[in-house]
């Protein structure tokens, strides 16, 4: 009888708590930020927290990417300026803008990730030597201290691990340093488009609306995108800005002779994305899609200049062993393999 009367004190409370969360969670005409219930179950104090769902908001929008947010606003700050300074009109201005801060900020990060890969690729020799020699030494080291096979399997990785480290700190060239771009152009990357978004008078929220802080966006284009603060209804610079990133991929695989499955999948993702920006591209302002087409076009004259030996000398990229004299025939070659070229 008691244990009846313990299990009906408990469905009790339960179902207690079970009508506080639902008047909780379906209140009317009253904003929870963050709250929480409290119950006691067994002479336990509990709470149960309540998180509001969250939604994209003007006020989200009107934080990180408004013309208020210091990196929006210098971006802005810079268009403006050089359009200013030069006196040319947009269409001219924006890619020259474009050029300028890729070849003032982020050429000099890509050279550098080069010469980190330069002395990575240098490093191999010695690495496989040092693998051997381990190897030789754990093997003895085994067989005197009669390690198990795993033991001596995680002995192995283990060091050879911290002696590739060691090697790293000595030369200054840890892999991940490689990637320093992408911590650099990404960021840039989103401060200038969120920037012309601002220009344009764009948002991308339904129901609200914004000033145009620029107007000489609708004036001062050209061509067939006579006004910037519009979409290309001609779908003609989304597909350009597809077509040299997918160039420029294509590119960067025509390098490697067997690659990997990871090489596959990254190349495969990539390619993904590029698809997915060009419908992208054709809803946003005609001024963000010419700066993410000028943006790419620098980026791929960056890729080709760089394998010529040449102006890998004149910005300090020593030679390696795999460096090829004739790097565009070569690439032409393998294209020639890869594309054309029938499997027996």
């Amino acid at each position: 009888m008691s244990v009846l009367i313990s299990h009906l004190r408990v469905c009790h409370r339960w179902a207690h708590l079970s009508r506080q969360i639902h008047s909780a969670l379906y209140v009317q005409n009253q904003t929870i930020e963050q709250d929480s219930l409290s119950y006691c179950h067994d002479g336990i104090s509990r709470k149960i927290a309540i998180v509001p769902r969250r939604h994209m908001s003007f006020e989200t929008y009107n934080t990180y990417f408004s013309p208020e947010s210091p990196p929006i606003r210098f971006a802005q700050n810079v268009l403006e300026g050089f359009h200013d300074m030069t006196g040319l009109p947009w269409w001219a201005a924006l890619p020259l803008t474009t050029f300028i801060m890729r070849t003032v900020i982020t050429l000099p990060i890509t050279v550098y990730s080069h010469k980190v890969q330069h002395k990575v690729q240098a490093l191999r020799p010695e690495v496989q030597q040092l693998s051997e020699r381990l190897k030789t030494e754990v093997a003895y080291a085994t067989k005197m201290y009669n390690w198990s096979p795993k033991y001596s399997k995680l002995k192995y990785r283990v060091t050879l691990k911290k002696l590739i480290r060691d090697l790293y700190i000595r030369d200054n060239c840890h892999p991940a340093k490689q990637f320093l771009i992408l911590w650099v152009q990404l960021p840039l990357w989103v401060s200038m488009s969120f920037a012309l978004r601002n220009m344009s008078g764009c948002l991308a929220i339904q129901g609200f609306k914004s000033e145009m802080l620029c107007p000489a966006l609708a004036t001062e284009g050209a061509l067939w995108f006579s006004n910037l603060a519009v979409p290309d209804a001609t779908f003609l610079l989304p597909l350009t800005f597809g077509i040299i990133n997918l160039i420029n991929v294509e590119i960067g695989t025509l390098r490697l002779e067997e690659p990997t499955k990871l090489m596959k999948g990254i190349t495969w993702f990539l390619r993904g994305i590029i698809v997915m920006m060009v419908p992208i591209g054709s809803i946003v302002p005609s001024c963000m899609c010419l700066y993410w087409t000028s943006s790419s076009l620098f980026g791929l004259t960056q890729n080709l200049a760089l394998k010529l030996p040449r102006v890998r000398r004149a910005v300090g990229i020593p030679a390696s062993a795999g460096e090829s004299p004739t790097p565009f025939k070569d690439m032409a070659e393998a294209a020639r393999r890869k594309y054309f070229r029938k499997k027996i």
